[in-house]
């Protein structure tokens, strides 16, 4: 039975957040939307979700997260067993442009790693900030992200 009816795109986002004694959350400001947001998007046709999640921060933040993702583990000749994202969601998104409302269905992997400056990222080039857990109560975001970000710093 689907929760929500209609057309599903399959996508990865990845929570990073630091090991620092205060702990901050690397975010990207979404031109879209208009709010901050985690790093993700939407799994390619020859991707599973954990490529597609180590893939989006590197495109979109300019971090290789590949470290920090368990290793896939053979099971037999035809199968591996895959790192597993700590929540799988689906949102409702809204209709923009020439883009008809759908939903996604959302592997959310959490990742810590120690702080680091941003790279700079010419290919995709976002406006990425850490934040702490109080000035995540103040930005412009979506309530689910604010909600698993106040979960997990």
């Amino acid at each position: 039975m689907s929760v929500f009816p209609g057309e599903k795109h399959h996508t990865a986002t990845v929570l990073l957040i630091s090991t620092e004694e205060i702990s901050r959350t690397l975010l990207m400001y979404h031109k879209k939307f208009k709010v901050w947001m985690p790093p993700g998007g939407h799994v390619e046709k020859t991707e599973n979700d954990v490529e597609a999640a180590i893939r989006e921060v590197k495109e979109e933040i300019g971090l290789d997260v590949g470290e920090f993702f368990k290793k896939p583990v053979r099971i037999d000749v035809r199968g591996v067993d895959l790192h597993l994202p700590e929540y799988v969601r689906e949102y409702a998104v809204d209709a923009h442009g020439q883009d008809p409302a759908h939903f996604h269905i959302d592997s959310l992997f959490v990742v810590h790693l120690p702080f680091q400056a941003p790279p700079a990222n010419p290919s995709e080039p976002n406006i990425v900030r850490w934040f702490t857990k109080d000035e995540i109560q103040t930005i412009a975001t979506f309530e689910n992200v604010r909600t698993v970000l106040n979960e997990h710093m």
